[in-house]
């Protein structure tokens, strides 16, 4: 965030996809576990190098007025792209029964596609503050950061089990996977409009707490009623949770940041979210796999519930 506000954020953004590339080049080429989990780590640190860049040149494109919306109609682009290719990659991998061939070609596709990032502009005040400086909180983002870091946190512990619970527990294959991820794809593709034009009508901080509160009926089924129905129904409301927490989350914020340091800011949140959150999948998998397969669950609803009274107490009214 700070490169990308200082220097450039077109830089910065291609400096992610290196990252990511590297990880795709690893999971086509080698089998070793220790450099596939090496994979893995590159892979998120290109992801977490982008999510702030990103956010910052969509916000400076965009501005203030017609925030949601316009992140609706961005999103709703890059949802039906994934309607799409989790069911065609379920159905690939069923027919050629090779994952290294499969990342072989995502590898290509995503090389060919990075030559557009080069045509980006680079907008916008540049940061004139200390490096130190990034790291103090004005007193807005302290009441954005606090519940919307509990909030990854209270997911964190549970998210990761959505398709392996029932994988293990259903024996559901991955062309079923693939379908169950359309489905999500889908949900998140048919509200994501709707979703950002209530951001800009309803405000940001009630879609927040909805789209957070979504969290505790798929807590529900995991724990107490999985079948293949409502694994698919459960799917689909993350999909819809996700359609509600994008243009709710950039819109809170925008209005913590300013035009200089929108990146930054985007980034500190990021941080903090993954700095405490990343223990939850520690925790979350040892409770699944040592003492219930239902306690991350329940303990990710206390967590969304502490939460929601955070949020309403604290969000500033955007």
């Amino acid at each position: 965030g700070y490169i990308g506000d200082k220097y450039s954020r077109k830089y910065a953004l291609l400096t992610a996809v290196f990252f990511r590339l590297s990880a795709l080049a690893i999971f086509a080429l080698v089998d070793d576990p220790v450099m596939i989990m090496m994979g893995y780590a590159l892979n998120e640190f290109g992801f977490l190098v982008y999510l702030p860049i990103a956010r910052a040149i969509i916000s400076d494109a965009v501005g203030e007025k017609g925030m949601g919306r316009a992140y609706g109609e961005l999103i709703s682009i890059v949802s039906l792209i994934e309607i799409i290719f989790p069911t065609v990659s379920g159905q690939v991998y069923l027919i050629i029964r090779d994952y290294s061939l499969m990342f072989k070609g995502i590898f290509i596709m995503a090389l060919i596609a990075t030559p557009i990032l080069f045509f980006l502009e680079d907008d916008g005040e540049k940061f004139r503050y200390r490096f130190k400086d990034i790291f103090r909180l004005t007193n807005i983002e302290k009441r954005i950061y606090i519940p919307a870091t509990l909030e990854s946190v209270s997911w964190r512990i549970w998210i990761f089990l959505l398709y392996l619970v029932p994988k293990e527990r259903l024996g559901l294959g991955p062309d079923i996977l693939g379908i169950a991820y359309t489905i999500q794809s889908l949900t998140w593709f048919l509200t994501q409009y709707i979703s950002g034009y209530l951001v800009d009508r309803v405000g940001a901080k009630k879609i927040y707490i909805l789209s957070d509160a979504i969290g505790i009926p798929i807590a529900l089924i995991y724990t107490f009623y999985l079948t293949p129905i409502t694994f698919l129904i459960s799917t689909g409301l993350f999909g819809l949770s996700i359609s509600l927490w994008i243009p709710a989350f950039t819109r809170m914020i925008y209005e913590a940041s300013t035009e200089e340091t929108r990146a930054i800011t985007y980034a500190k949140v990021d941080s903090l979210r993954y700095l405490f959150s990343t223990p939850g999948s520690l925790i979350g998998g040892h409770l699944y796999d040592n003492i219930w397969i239902g306690l991350p669950f329940l303990i990710g609803i206390a967590f969304i519930s502490t939460d929601l009274y955070l949020e309403y107490k604290l969000f500033p009214e955007v």
